[in-house]
């Protein structure tokens, strides 16, 4: 009975110690800047919060409160994906590596990166069109072209004649005088 009452006291000092982490100790700006570091460093957010001390509850809550940390956070992911991606290179050139294990990393890694920043390493393009185009004005646009092309060349023609002699007959560009 005296094991299991210890078991209970330990279990609740456990808690207590969890909940005084969880509740009382507020992140400040600098431990989340720690955690940002260690994020674009390659670090993940729970490696980085456990070798800090912060609970992932007080790292969300400090998140709720200053939204434009939030940005900070996502730019450390994009950090992260391109040092993933520059070690890619080492670990496909380091000859000691177990070439199964080295796959293994570089597949994560690529994997990692193109989740944490889709736009550079993601393997789908995105053609999406953010300009708007007038279609009669881009229109006029194309016929003007097409008129400057007819006028700056010769046009040849072939002409059915019955006299083989001259089969085919020159055009030259009519050009107007309009001043």
């Amino acid at each position: 009975m005296n094991l299991l009452n210890n078991s209970i006291a330990i279990s609740a000092t456990c808690i207590y110690d969890a909940l005084h982490k969880c509740i009382i100790e507020p992140v400040n700006h600098s431990q989340f800047q720690l955690v940002v570091d260690a994020i674009s460093a390659g670090a993940g957010l729970a490696t980085a919060l456990d070798a800090l001390g912060i609970s992932e509850y007080k790292y969300r809550q400090f998140l709720r409160e200053y939204p434009a940390c939030r940005l900070d956070t996502a730019r450390a992911r994009q950090d992260a994906a391109e040092h993933w991606a520059d070690e890619l290179k080492v670990i496909a050139d380091d000859p000691g590596l177990d070439p199964q294990r080295a796959r293994n990393r570089i597949d994560a890694r690529k994997w990692l990166a193109s989740k944490f920043n889709p736009r550079q390493f993601g393997e789908r393009m995105d053609l999406t069109v953010t300009e708007r185009v007038d279609p009669s004005a881009a229109h006029g646009r194309a016929l003007a072209r097409l008129e400057a092309m007819r006028g700056a060349h010769t046009i040849i023609e072939h002409q059915p004649d019955t006299d083989a002699r001259i089969p085919l007959q020159i055009k030259a560009p009519i050009f107007t005088d309009a001043a």
